[in-house]
């Protein structure tokens, strides 16, 4: 978990934060107050797992 915080900091830093890794679309607001460290968009993140 210390790792995804870092990693959206970093994020953040570059502004990449909101904008999802696989599709660049961005990531709707209430998906990161939840997820904060999260890097996909749902629609990404369900195809990551399957």
């Amino acid at each position: 978990m210390v790792a995804d915080t870092a990693q959206a900091l970093r994020r953040m830093a570059d502004g990449s934060y909101r904008t999802c890794e696989r599709c660049a679309i961005d990531i709707p607001l209430q998906r990161l107050e939840i997820l904060p460290h999260t890097r996909f968009c749902v629609p990404c993140q369900l195809k990551r797992t399957g």
